[in-house]
């Protein structure tokens, strides 16, 4: 009698890189001897709104409440990414899109890069400004050929001025 063969299992494709060490929303950075220092990590944004008094200075505004429109400002930030190959070894197209509170994508960067494998890897400094008038939450999703490496949020809220020295309602 012959014994049955066993079922080939599925093998499992590993992916084994490359890994994402870093990537976040600052304020900026140093790279000093190949090592980065990000300045302040910023995942949410507080746009005050006010009036501007006589010498220049933010008053609260009339009832406490924001205004039907809100003024759009233009936001300064940093996207800080680095990326490590592990045994990655190759070029692919490395991306960044930014994801609209709609759903709506637009490509902020891309580049092919090359990766040697190891713990030698890429480091992405973006300076950008991007312009807000609603308070939103927006996605920086970090690509590697199809492959979505991570996702990093950026909340933008508005507050009447003064709502941070309110005393707690009891």
């Amino acid at each position: 009698m012959i014994a049955p063969q066993p079922q080939a299992r599925r093998q499992r494709r590993r992916t084994r890189g490359p890994w994402v060490q870093l990537a976040c929303i600052c304020d900026g950075y140093q790279q000093e001897g190949g090592v980065i220092v990000p300045g302040r990590v910023i995942d949410i944004l507080n746009v005050v709104v006010g009036l501007t008094g006589p010498n220049n200075e933010l008053l609260p505004l009339p009832d406490g409440q924001l205004p039907g429109t809100l003024p759009s400002v233009d936001v300064p930030y940093t996207l800080l990414v680095s990326i490590k190959p592990d045994d990655y070894v190759g070029e692919d197209e490395l991306r960044i899109e930014l994801v609209h509170p709609d759903g709506r994508r637009e490509v902020g960067w891309t580049q092919r890069i090359q990766l040697g494998g190891g713990t030698r890897g890429f480091h992405l400094g973006l300076r950008l400004a991007m312009r807000v008038g609603v308070p939103a939450t927006f996605w920086f999703e970090v690509r590697f050929g199809r492959r979505l490496l991570t996702r990093v949020p950026f909340e933008v809220n508005y507050l009447p001025a003064g709502a941070g020295e309110r005393e707690p309602q009891r």
